[in-house]
């Protein structure tokens, strides 16, 4: 074990994560049951951080940004404006994707993904999910790319966490999707 790698270990097994689960299980309708849960990324959310920058500088900056995000964004939704795809929020740089009984949910926990309680960004009803597919594709970070395709047609890439902490989602997913 490299220096990198024991630093990590240290880190992580003396940080408390928030009780995700617990928070969108108190938060879901009565008879509705959590499966699991993972961090997502969406490329193409507007980055508005230009924190500690001269005024010009934080001007190119925002211009950039909005350039890539465009870009980026036409690779990673498609459908027609006010499609299911489009009715998802993209400018969320992180957020959970929420597998439930009956729903698919984006749910906001602040800016660094620790604040309690969740907020529930969005819902797509299990019955206009056609599909949740890796892709093949990585992410910055060599996040797995997954598509959620919608029955209109329409879909959406999100970038998520592998990981076993996120085992719930990862083995939900299959029969999930297939119903």
């Amino acid at each position: 074990m490299g220096l990198k790698d024991w630093i990590s270990s240290k880190v992580a097994a003396n940080m408390q994560l928030p009780d995700y689960a617990g928070d969108i299980s108190a938060q879901l309708a009565d008879g509705e049951e959590f499966l699991g849960f993972v961090p997502v990324t969406f490329p193409g959310a507007k980055s508005t951080n230009v924190s500690y920058q001269s005024l010009g500088a934080a001007a190119l900056s925002l211009a950039a940004n909005a350039v890539t995000s465009a870009v980026s964004k036409s690779q990673h939704i498609g459908g027609e404006e006010g499609s299911i795809a489009h009715g998802i929020p993209r400018d969320l740089v992180l957020g959970m994707l929420a597998l439930t009984s009956h729903e698919v949910g984006v749910w906001y926990f602040g800016d660094d993904n620790t604040e309690l309680p969740g907020e529930h960004v969005v819902s797509v009803p299990r019955a206009d999910v056609a599909s949740i597919a890796l892709t093949g594709k990585k992410g910055q970070g060599g996040q797995p790319e997954l598509q959620l395709r919608f029955s209109d047609g329409s879909w959406v890439n999100v970038h998520a966490m592998p990981g076993d902490y996120y085992a719930d989602f990862w083995n939900s997913l299959p029969a999930f999707a297939a119903q």
